[in-house]
């Protein structure tokens, strides 16, 4: 039987069986996902380094009194001291005691935690943080970056200059925002049905709900949203009477860190390290400095001492003063962070506060038929003085008194190590029982008033102060009646 050859068919062998073509596509595959992975990398170390944020240095510092702190669902704790704080806290100041003060720092961790910006929490306020971002490297683009939420109350709001980045704070208020954008000193209230946003020289937006179109607040007004409202009004605020009320010092062209003879001249402001008690040693000494948070300050200080004596500074007007008799409310605002003092309270005698506040008032003297009376050829007039202070330290076991003999009522205690901002309240009521008599009425019966001059100064054995506004605010129904 011959033998028969069969031809069997080649095997079929599809791309996807064959060796070498599946070797090629997994290189290809392989190819792909490396220069995937590359790219995923070098986008995310480009955002890594020049676009990615960290938190800023951010705590919290007790002016007065004591206040609340919650951290996310746990339990509220009391603060009176100094303490870092993180997103998603809420603070709130004593609903009673209305002098009860918080203050939060934000502070650049790549610029030697400079000061970025700093917001005080006034008596009964709530607000929670909801964002403190700043970028990660000195190279990395981006802007300083906080958000603050819920807001109940007031908040005082101070941008620090001279900084390297563009600076964005938001503040959500009861359905609108308020945006502030750049360097000053800003108010922001929240009543309830009206929110309020005062600008103290800078930049800022009140921004409403859907329907209502957004403002720019101009410097030295103040922008007013009313619940239900079709727009947001501008009313003209306060007007600060006072020369260089954030207390910026000139330094002369040869000025010298080395040389102790050419100290700092506050502009506007005639300072001395020798005030209220004379030919005293060691003298006190006055500087412009940063307070140990990093907020650009004056200085006032004195050390190794064991007698009184002042530091401080005046500010004097011409002839009988500048006339405030048109106003309605006259009130003396200071930032101030008390440092250390040695004294307890303010001395034996009530008149030695670490930081004393005085306001010298003069009113021109008319006989009984309304004619002005000169003495020597010179106007006469009666002298009004107002006085007050603040202090950190007091001794319970040394029963000294906390109210002077030329005050009205007792000085205010702050805590030690934390920014305060003293209101003196309407200077106008000192004259309701003393000053405005018959014989200081002109032949319309208006009592005319003149402030002559306003000091600050430092008094005690050692101290250690930093002051970083003094304002004189006034307002008059008049101006504040000029909405636009």
């Amino acid at each position: 039987m011959a033998n028969r050859v069969v031809n069997a068919p080649e095997p079929q062998v599809s791309d996807f069986g064959n060796p070498i073509r599946m070797a090629w596509g997994v290189m290809f595959v392989a190819f792909a996902a490396f220069c995937l992975v590359c790219a995923a990398s070098t986008l995310w170390i480009h955002y890594f380094f020049f676009q990615s944020s960290v938190g800023l240095n951010t705590r919290l510092q007790v002016g007065s009194g004591t206040i609340g702190v919650q951290t996310g669902s746990s339990a509220e704790q009391t603060a009176t001291g100094e303490r870092s704080i993180s997103t998603g806290t809420l603070i709130r100041t004593d609903r009673t005691n209305l002098g009860s003060q918080a203050t939060m720092t934000f502070q650049d961790t790549n610029d030697g935690d400079r000061l970025v910006a700093s917001v005080t929490l006034m008596g009964n306020t709530t607000v929670r943080l909801t964002q403190a971002l700043q970028p990660r490297f000195e190279w990395t683009s981006g802007f300083y970056n906080m958000r603050l939420d819920g807001l109940n109350g007031e908040v005082h709001i101070t941008i620090s200059d001279d900084l390297q980045r563009d600076v964005a704070l938001s503040i959500a208020v009861g359905g609108a925002e308020v945006r502030v954008l750049d360097v000053g000193q800003y108010v922001v209230r929240n009543q309830g049905s009206e929110i309020t946003v005062t600008n103290r020289g800078g930049q800022v937006l009140l921004i409403g709900p859907d329907g209502v179109e957004p403002r720019s607040i101009p410097q030295d007004y103040f922008g007013v949203y009313s619940l239900g409202a079709s727009q947001i009004t501008l009313t003209p605020a306060s007007v600060n009477l006072l020369v260089n009320n954030e207390l910026n010092v000139f330094r002369p062209a040869d000025y010298s860190t080395e040389n102790a003879r050419l100290g700092d001249n506050l502009r506007g402001w005639d300072c001395s390290t020798n005030y209220e008690f004379v030919n005293r040693t060691p003298l006190g000494d006055y500087e412009a400095a940063d307070a140990p948070d990093g907020r650009a300050s004056f200085r006032l200080v004195r050390n190794n001492a064991a007698n009184n004596v002042g530091t401080g500074c005046r500010q004097d007007f011409a002839g009988p003063g500048i006339e405030v008799t048109d106003f309605d409310d006259l009130r003396l605002q200071a930032t101030v962070y008390v440092d250390s003092q040695s004294v307890s309270g303010c001395g034996e005698r009530a008149s030695e506060c670490p930081l004393m506040m005085r306001v010298r008032f003069q009113i021109p003297r008319y006989d009984e038929n309304d004619v002005p009376i000169y003495i020597d050829g010179e106007q006469d007039y009666v002298e009004v003085t107002w006085i007050h202070g603040v202090y950190a330290i007091l001794d319970p076991n040394i029963p000294w008194p906390l109210i002077c003999d030329t005050c009205r009522r007792d000085h205010v205690r702050v805590n030690e190590g934390g920014w305060y901002i003293y209101d003196s309240g309407n200077l106008f009521n000192i004259f309701q029982t003393e000053a405005c008599t018959l014989n200081a009425l002109d032949d319309l019966g208006t009592c005319r008033k003149y402030v002559k001059e306003v000091e600050f100064y430092a008094s005690g054995h050692n101290y250690d102060v930093y002051v970083s506004d003094m304002s004189l605010l006034a307002e008059d129904s008049d101006r504040l009646s000029q909405v636009r």
